[in-house]
This record gives structure tokens, C-alpha cells and sequence, in this order.
């Protein structure tokens, strides 16, 4: 868990037995990832701003892309969870050249000599409501514990 999001909760958290805290590590990978899933699936920025969209090509006897971005990055072989004892993401495990070239809107090779610049749309970040969430699931998994 990220010390900027746990701050009020590091005393009680730290007093949780480890597999504890790991259980509850657990729940919050889980919850992150699907949340972070479907933002990704709705073309939002954390901030809900919509993402920049595709420039549309005209190639001849090509049809443009119409197809949403990133859904393949959105499934569970890309977009994985990982949580310990101490923390819980969800991160991309493989491409994450693509994720990173999107995330920062790079400037990158794409062949031939030829470079592209990507503006920027976040894949993955916090929302107001994601940190509502992950308050929330600590307050109820520390009072699981005294009911």
C-alpha cells in the first residue's frame, strides 16, 4: 500500500498480524485491478477526462480503426495484480513499453526511420474514488476484527 494512501491507517495496519495485512493486500489488488480494468475499458483518465482519441489515417483500401484502445492491455495476461505483505498493485507485467509510451506520452521509433508521439492518457493512476475504496476496505477489515 502507497504511505500517501495508508498514512491515517499506518499505526493500525502496522499492528496487524502479517497475514493480515497480506489478506487485506490482497482484497485491495483485486478490487485496483478491476477498477483499473474498466477505467481503461471506459477511455478515462483517472481525473474521468476522456482520453486523447486515435488519429484517424487515411490508407488506401484500409478501413480506420474503430475499435476502442488498449482492450487487449486491459485483460488479465497485461493488467496483473501483485500484493505482499506491505503492498498492493495492479501493474502491467508484459508491454509495458506500450503502457509506459501512453502513460507519459512519449516520443518513440515505430520503424523506418519513422518516430510518433503519443500524447498522453493514463492507464493507470489514482481516482478519488479509488482512494475512497481503499479507506474503506481497510476500515472494514480492521473492524472485522473487533466484531
Amino acid at each position: 500500500m502507497d504511505n500517501t494512501l495508508s498514512a491515517p491507517f499506518d499505526g493500525l495496519i502496522r499492528a496487524l498480524a502479517p497475514s493480515q495485512r497480506r489478506l487485506l493486500a490482497k482484497d485491495i489488488a483485486f478490487e485496483l485491478r478491476s477498477r483499473q480494468a474498466k477505467r481503461i475499458a471506459e477511455q478515462k483518465n483517472p481525473d474521468g477526462s476522456k482520453y486523447t482519441p486515435r488519429k484517424v489515417y487515411k490508407v488506401r483500401n484500409r478501413k480506420p480503426k474503430k475499435l476502442k484502445m488498449f482492450n487487449k492491455l486491459r485483460t488479465m495476461r497485461f493488467l496483473r495484480r501483485q500484493y505482499n505483505n506491505n503492498e498492493a498493485n495492479a501493474l502491467f507485467k508484459k508491454a509495458v513499453g506500450i503502457a509506459r509510451t501512453h502513460q507519459y506520452g512519449r516520443t518513440v521509433n515505430i520503424g523506418g526511420g519513422v518516430r510518433a508521439t503519443y500524447p498522453v492518457r493514463e492507464l493507470l493512476g489514482f481516482s478519488d474514488n479509488d482512494i475512497a475504496m481503499v479507506e474503506e476496505k481497510i476500515l472494514n477489515h480492521l473492524s472485522e476484527g473487533f466484531a
